[in-house]
């Protein structure tokens, strides 16, 4: 496996260290907005420095305190790496294997060591089964959840079916004892209706009983006349009295029970109602204990718990059946023996008139006796006084029943009255404290929705922009990666290709070749058979046996050959080629720096028995540009080495450049060939290993606020970080900024702006394991809307290997700011006492969100005001245009146009001042308000009239004048101005300047048609005393003045 080495060679290793340590020998102090990258750096310099313990502390600050860090990737990465160096294989695995598992597409992942890369994949297996184990104790026991929440919402169902019947059967029984209470009600109406019909009819019998003794005494004799009229008098007293006591004592009795009935029937309702009202808040209580205990029981005790509740409902109704009965059955018992009361009442009551009737004979003959030895005078007297006195009283007492049955009735009614307006009340206040239950728990569920919602929403957003991230992170990977597997793909094609058409022509050659061999050993085997024992011959079988061909003796050599011995036999063999080599690359991996020209060198040494070349081929892709060279022309580039005799040795350089889009660390891994020219066939491959040194540069942006309002200034912190094994020069941070923003003192950081919403710092350079911080202010501009998010992107360009990353900051929201502005055209209104004047006034939404505001109007010495929207700004009032008091909602900086409608005051005077304003509240801050006003100057004639002449006495024909100064005292024009004088008959007019307008018998008029304000008029008049006006005649001359202003209104 590759390590990550950072300094390979000893000395540039010693000098790297020294310049590290020196850089970072004092322990920075970390700034809060970027103390994940500070702690970050600390950690990577400890791991290159080779204090793993220390670099697995730093890395696990940085997971702990800023878990949602933009460097967890590389945190993960190196913490799993620090481990592993340090000996913690399990930590080792289970960080690299959460390293691969959040960032499957990270191309750090290719310079794993493959041990590590194991261990991941071990623990992996690992955590794999025991996820699913996890996932099926999870799964069996959501089963079960979700078994119990069936049985428990069945279990609720049940209830609440249960509790709606037995509610049902309380309303039904609650209605049948309405109606049983109304019937009660009508029953005892009818009772006292009956009552009231039986004791007029025994009045009327009592009556008609009077009448026939009055009747039988009238047929008396006239002699028993007094006796029987005196009898018949105080029988009459008697059983008036008598049936007056009866009467009263009845009614009393029965005021008594009425009452003492009322007030049983009232408590029964009261405990009736408290019965009721205990009963339900019992099963209330009982209900929601009920489900409480069901939600927190267990599913063993699930079906008992059910059996109880059933149990306990079951008889609860029972009990509750049983308690109506019994109320029933006490309410029929107390109307048994209401009736039975009542009915020894009446039986009582007639045994009591029956005696009464019996006492009042007794009494009746008792007085009689007596009144036999009074006197005829006194009886008569006696009798006369009794009457009236008795007749009287008769009266008195009527009129007093009569108005205490009216009162007791009155009673009664207001009484009922009153209980139906406390039943109908007490049903009010019930419905409206459920409906404003109702509406709270609709709002709070409503509220809890919207915050779901809105935290739903949030996380979706979120989720939705770290896919957006992960996202377009693995498209630009899978593009680079497709890019470079199309580009491999492309090179190792046209390699085979080469390859192909290479053998290709070392085959057509081959054959070739062949065929020229058979050619020439078919001639010379032709030309030995031919030409035996001749010298052609002898040359064809010395080249035959060159090509390796025994060629044996012909019939005429041998019979030349006879006489030799026939014991020795000689055979020729020729050695044939062979081709074999040694070839020989560097294998160790080293690491070299991306984006340069590398020369690897290689060995060829040619192992055959004759003279050979050798053909050279690569596997790279075609844009690392590998090129063959030999060592001693290293600017020209070959495909082959030149031709090595046996034994003999090429030493060539494979020249290459690694890719710049390749990762610091990225392990290289590919082939070289090379193959013999005498036979292709003959061929050899070696792996070139390397590693790639490149920057790895990451940016972590992010602003100290994370909501702020319009004119707010916020600070972008950016740090740059090294991160990979050999600086980065020629660096250009570019930071694309919101256009809500505006920056604020860039350049003396070296920036520069570009366009409208970008800076731009060209010429860095970060050496390995360094990191760089920049601090730019900017400022909201006011127009920034509420809710507008703000997104800042860093974008560094290593304008040497032309690569790019960009990082995203933080997200910043403009905070709602709620504000309004008001201005209207005229600051002073001149205006006629009555008129009415339309003051326009223009609002604008200054704020940064959506609002509506109310509208009130403010005047002062103004009668009153309307405001509508004036649509189309004309300030007339338009059907389509409404009165409003309130405007909106308003987008930020939209503005509407509103007019005042203002009736002025009539009475007011002239010079007199008055205010007529607006104020506009934000309904979403209501402490957000603005307000506009004009002034209101009156203006109106005020006109005065002085009348000057001479008093005192005048003769009979002598002329005299006087003069009417009538002058505009106000600021504004008088019209039809009359002046009236009223004259006595006595007086006669002789001239007038100017003259009269108008006269009706002793009346003189002057009309002017207007008079300006300061302008004035004067009439003169010369009259006269008529001849025959007797001396000591008082007269007088009556001046009235009227006139109106512009709008007609008089003065």
């Amino acid at each position: 496996m590759i390590s990550m080495i950072l300094c390979r060679r000893p000395v540039i290793r010693f000098l790297s260290v020294l310049a590290i340590s020196a850089v970072f020998m004092v322990q920075p102090v970390f700034s809060q907005e970027t103390e994940d990258s500070q702690i970050f750096i600390a950690g990577f310099n400890a791991y290159q420095q080779k204090d793993y313990t220390t670099a697995v502390t730093r890395m696990n600050d940085v997971l702990q305190k800023h878990p949602q860090s933009p460097l967890r990737d590389m945190t993960l990465f190196w913490l799993a790496r620090a481990h592993f160096k340090n000996g913690n294989r399990q930590d080792a695995a289970r960080y690299m294997s959460q390293f691969t598992r959040e960032y499957p597409d990270n191309p750090l992942k290719s310079t794993v060591e493959e041990e590590l890369l194991g261990l991941a994949a071990a623990y992996d297996k690992q955590s794999g089964e025991e996820q699913k184990r996890q996932a099926a104790l999870k799964a069996e026991e959501q089963r079960k959840n979700a078994e119990l929440a069936e049985q428990q919402r069945q279990a609720a169902l049940k209830a609440e079916a249960e509790r709606v019947k037995a509610e049902q059967a309380r309303q039904a029984a609650a209605k049948a004892e309405q109606e049983r209470i109304a019937a009660a009600k009508a029953a005892e109406a009818k009772r006292l209706a009956e009552l009231e019909e039986q004791k007029r009819i025994a009045a009327a019998k009592l009556e008609e009983q009077r009448q026939a003794a009055l009747k039988a005494e009238a047929e008396r004799k006239k002699a028993e006349l007094a006796e029987q009229q005196r009898q018949a008098a105080m029988k009459a007293e008697a059983e008036r009295v008598k049936a007056e006591q009866a009467r009263l004592a009845a009614a009393k009795a029965e005021q008594e029970r009425i009452a003492a009935a009322k007030a049983a029937e009232a408590k029964r309702l009261a405990a009736l109602e408290e019965q009721k009202r205990i009963a339900a808040a019992k099963l209330e209580e009982q209900r929601q204990a009920a489900i409480k205990a069901e939600a927190e029981r267990k599913k063993a005790e699930l079906a008992e718990q059910q059996r109880k509740a059933a149990m306990k409902a079951e008889a609860e109704r029972v009990k509750a059946e049983q308690a109506r009965l019994a109320a029933a059955k006490a309410e029929q018992e107390r109307i048994a023996a209401a009736k039975a009361a009542e009915a020894k009442r009446l039986a009582a009551r007639e045994e009591q008139q029956r005696i009464a009737a019996a006492k009042l004979e007794e009494q009746r003959q008792a007085a009689l006796k007596a009144e036999e030895q009074r006197k005829i005078a006194e009886l008569a007297e006696q009798q006369r006084q009794a009457a009236m006195k008795a007749e009287a009283e008769r009266v008195k007492a009527e009129q007093a029943r009569l108005a205490a049955a009216k009162a007791e009735q009155e009673r009664i009614a207001a009484a009922k009255a009153a209980e139906a307006k406390r039943l109908a009340e007490m049903e009010e206040q019930k419905r409206i404290a459920a409906a404003k239950a109702e509406e709270q728990r609709q709002a709070a569920i409503k509220a809890e929705e919207q915050r779901k919602r809105a935290e739903l929403a949030e996380q979706q957003r979120k989720a939705a922009m770290k896919a957006e991230a992960e996202r377009v992170k693995a498209e630009q990977a899978r593009l680079a990666a497709a890019k470079a597997e199309q580009e491999h793909i492309a090179a190792a094609k046209a390699a085979e290709a080469k390859r192909l058409a290479a053998r290709e022509e070392q085959k057509r050659k081959a054959a070739e070749q062949l065929r020229m061999r058979e050619k020439a050993i078919s001639q010379y085997k032709s030309v030995v058979e031919k030409y035996p024992g001749t010298r052609a011959a002898s040359v064809a079988s010395a080249k035959l046996a060159e090509m390796g061909i025994a060629v044996e003796a012909s019939s005429a050599k041998a019979s030349q050959a006879a006489g030799q011995s026939d014991n020795s036999h000689v055979l020729k063999v020729e050695v044939a080629q062979f081709s074999s080599f040694d070839f020989n690359v560097i294998s160790t991996p080293r690491t070299y720096d991306v984006a340069s020209r590398i020369a690897l060198p290689f060995k060829v040494t040619n192992r055959g028995n004759g003279t050979d070349s050798f053909y050279l081929e690569s596997g790279f892709p075609a844009d690392y540009n590998v090129a063959f060279v030999s060592a001693t022309a290293p600017d020209q580039s070959i495909n082959q080495t030149p031709a090595l005799a046996p034994g003999e040795t090429f030493q060539g350089q494979i020249t290459l450049a690694i890719p710049a889009s390749a990762i610091d660390g990225l392990r290289i891994n590919y082939p070289v060939k090379a193959a013999s020219r005498f036979t292709g066939e003959t061929t050899q491959s070696r792996e070139v290993r390397m590693i790639a040194a490149a920057p790895l540069l990451r940016s972590v942006l992010k602003s100290d606020k994370s909501e702020l309002l319009p004119g707010d200034k916020i600070v972008y912190r950016i740090a740059l970080l090294n991160l990979g094994s050999s600086a980065a020069r020629n660096v250009t941070l570019r930071l694309d900024f919101p256009p809500q923003l505006e920056p604020l003192d860039y350049a003396a950081s070296g920036f520069r702006q570009e366009m409208r919403a970008a800076l731009v710092l060209d010429g860095l350079e970060i050496k390995s394991g360094q990191s760089r911080e920049f601090a730019i202010g900017f400022q909201l501009k006011d127009d920034a809307l509420s809710g507008q998010e703000l997104l800042a992107r860093a974008e560094l360009i290593n304008n040497t290997l032309k690569t790019s990353a960009a990082f995203v900051s933080n997200v910043a929201t403009v905070r709602p700011v709620h504000n309004i502005r008001v201005s209207h055209g005229a600051e002073r209104l001149v205006v006629i006492p009555g008129e009415t004047v339309t003051v326009p006034f223009t609002v604008t939404n200054t704020g940064n969100v959506r609002d509506t505001f109310k509208i009130g109007a403010m005047t002062s010495g103004a009668m009153d005001a309307v405001i509508f929207n004036d649509l189309n700004r004309d300030g007339i009032r338009q059907s389509n245009e409404p009165v409003i008091s309130s405007i909106g909602p308003l987008e930020p900086k939209e503005e509407a146009r509103v007019a005042m409608v203002v009736k002025t005051s009539r009475s007011a005077g002239d010079g007199a001042d008055g205010d007529v304003g607006i104020r506009f509240v934000s309904v979403g801050s209501p402490s957000r308000t603005a307000a506009a006003s004009a002034s209101l100057k009156y203006s109106r004639p005020v006109l005065q009239m002085a009348v000057s002449g001479r008093d005192g006495r005048l003769k009979p024909g002598e002329i005299t004048t006087f003069e009417m100064n009538v002058a505009n005292r106000g600021s504004n024009l008088a019209r039809v101005v009359e002046l009236k004088s009223s004259w006595p008959d006595q007086l006669e007019l002789v001239a007038s300047e100017p003259a009269r307008t108008a006269s009706a018998g002793s009346s003189h008029v002057w009309k002017f048609t207007e008079l300006g304000a300061g302008e004035q008029r004067t009439i003169k008049v010369s009259y006269r005393v008529r001849p025959g006006i007797a001396v000591g005649a008082n007269l007088q001359i009556k001046n009235a003045m009227s006139y109106e202003d512009q709008l007609g209104n008089r003065y």
